[in-house]
């Protein structure tokens, strides 16, 4: 199993649960791809 960062960790989460369901909607600050809080 690869090691990842909180950061890698939770953007992967996300993605793969939006793949996953097209009815994910995920809202939130600082979310956009370039940005971030972590």
């Amino acid at each position: 199993m690869a090691e990842l960062t909180y950061r890698e960790a939770v953007a992967e989460g996300i993605a793969q649960e939006m793949r996953r369901d097209p009815n994910v909607v995920f809202l939130g600050e600082d979310i956009g791809a370039a940005g971030g809080v972590f």
